[in-house]
């Protein structure tokens, strides 16, 4: 399984169910090379992953100590995948190269979170073929010290 940039072939064997609103989302997300995709298979393990290239941004947050977190994140946005074992190898061999990208961006202690369930995604996969897990969050978390509210 390799990780790669998608090119515009991929994207018109992805769109197997003709062209939907996300095709001018996906061609923009290649000529700004965001788009990711995990596997050589594409009929096989449909799986492709929209990366926002830049650290995305920080999320500051005020935890239940009152310190002042910061959260710098990567998502991927628009996973889909079939539910054969190629798909589930693309989708790790995804978050690998993710990781090690996010690694050389200086993201560090990253954790990731996919949003549905395995049930929600083979119930979704019976009725249109494909599968829209959410996103992964890479996450990294500072402590900016005590922060007072009001």
């Amino acid at each position: 399984m390799s990780v790669r940039l998608a090119t515009h072939e991929d994207i018109k064997s992805l769109l197997v169910f003709g062209p939907t609103n996300y095709e001018k989302h996906f061609i923009d997300a290649i000529a700004r090379r965001q788009l990711w995709v995990a596997t050589d298979q594409m009929k096989d393990a449909i799986l492709f992953g929209y990366l926002e290239v830049a650290i995305c941004g920080e999320h500051r947050m005020i935890n239940k100590d009152g310190d002042c977190e910061v959260h710098r994140y990567v998502n991927i946005q628009h996973i889909e995948m079939g539910k054969s074992r190629e798909a589930a190898l693309a989708f790790r061999e995804l978050v690998k190269t993710v990781r090690e990208w996010a690694q050389k961006q200086g993201v560090r202690d990253m954790k990731i979170e996919v949003e549905q369930g395995r049930a929600g995604i083979r119930w979704v996969f019976e009725r249109v073929g494909f599968v829209m897990v959410g996103h992964i969050g890479l996450c990294q978390n500072f402590k900016l010290g005590k922060t007072t509210m009001g």
